[in-house]
């Protein structure tokens, strides 16, 4: 009778554990609703057919490719497909398969539910569609009180704020973790970037750059934003991040700083992104003839969640680098420079593995100096 008992506590601990666990992962699936008054369907497809510039911009974005994309197909597959990826990835009800209700256990992660039978295979594809940030029972959300459409729509003013970012770019911290703050954390490192900075720009304001343009294919032009989303996948965005100094030889190497421009910790989002700074030391040649490295990233064990490092650069910081060379290794140069390179995934070693010899996997060159030597 022990040991039954035993066995019986077991299993309903590990029950308790697993609805904890449940109850506090955010965001939840986006509830399904019918297409809005007006139009037959939900699909982004449909909304090109008037919207067509913003259309495009969002098909080409990360919003439109949030769920085809192959970097967040490869890590969602090595996650054993757990639904509550498709949360940020694909949050409607109808774009997921299953109704989860539950998880059946922690170690893998592993959802119950039931088969979604209003699951729309082809709105799973368009991921963060437009109806994910524009829908509401009571029409479509509008930045603009005066809008006149076909279909109904809801003037709200918070459509064009943080609020609608802050979802899926602000977790929580998981019960069962160990890590010192949300795994994604970008909403609340805007926030401590507005406090230092003292200014009050929005995640938008880099995001979705203000544009004036016809918001229907021959309508008038209107205060509005672009639709690229530009993150961490836009080349621009992320060279517009960081400022690289000029470096200084020191008496046992090489030392430059570095300056986190943008609104946010740097790199940001999930960890898997490093900075890497890079000396390389040439012959008289141009061959190289070595070299030495640091990173800025964060590390975080799977499974467990399990805080190794953080070294990312916080809001406005200025950091000094320094790079030490061995002085035997120093003399067999006639030159060097340094390079500043940005890795979208460099912490995602199964994902590098799938994705082998993609251009997915080239890193952004950042910056390049020239070294006194």
């Amino acid at each position: 009778m022990p040991k039954l008992l035993t066995i019986i506590l077991l299993l309903l601990g590990n029950a308790c554990l697993t609805e904890k666990l449940y109850q506090e992962l955010e965001p939840r699936t986006l509830p399904s609703q019918a297409p809005p008054s007006g139009l037959p369907s939900s699909s982004a497809e449909l909304c090109g057919a008037c919207h067509t510039e913003i259309y495009e911009e969002w098909k080409s974005s990360m919003m439109g490719q949030s769920f085809t994309d192959p970097v967040f197909q490869a890590e969602w597959h090595h996650m054993r497909e757990f639904p509550w990826c498709l949360n940020c990835h694909a949050p409607l009800q109808n774009q997921q398969p299953m109704i989860v209700e539950g998880l059946s256990s922690l170690t893998p992660p592993t959802a119950r539910g039931q088969t979604n039978p209003d699951f729309d295979p082809a709105l799973q594809a368009e991921g963060v569609t437009c109806v994910v940030c524009h829908q509401s029972e009571a029409g479509l959300r509008a930045p603009h009180a005066d809008t006149q459409a076909p279909h109904a729509v809801v003037y709200d003013p918070t459509l064009a704020t943080s609020g609608s970012c802050e979802p899926c770019h602000q977790m929580n911290i998981l019960p069962f973790t160990k890590v010192e703050r949300p795994l994604t954390d970008s909403h609340n490192e805007w926030e401590e970037w507005k406090t230092l900075s003292g200014k009050s720009d929005d995640c938008l304001d880099c995001h979705m750059p203000a544009v004036t343009r016809p918001v229907v294919t021959g309508g008038i032009p209107r205060d509005g934003r672009k639709h690229t989303f530009g993150g961490a996948w836009d080349d621009a965005i992320v060279q517009s991040a960081l400022a690289v100094g000029e470096p200084i030889r020191t008496t046992d190497g090489v030392e430059v700083e570095l300056e986190n421009l943008a609104g946010h910790r740097f790199p940001s989002g999930e960890p898997a992104r490093i900075v890497w700074i890079r000396l390389h030391l040439l012959d008289e040649t141009g061959n190289r003839v070595g070299g030495v490295e640091n990173r800025i990233d964060r590390r975080v064990e799977t499974p467990g969640a399990r805080e190794r490092y953080d070294t990312t650069l916080a809001p406005m910081e200025r950091r000094i680098i320094r790079l030490t060379v061995d002085r035997d290794l120093a003399s067999k140069a006639d030159s060097a420079y340094l390079e500043v390179s940005f890795d979208r995934f460099g912490n995602l070693d199964t994902v590098l593995e799938e994705l082998q010899g993609s251009e997915l996997v080239q890193e952004i060159i950042l910056a390049k100096r020239v070294v006194p030597w």
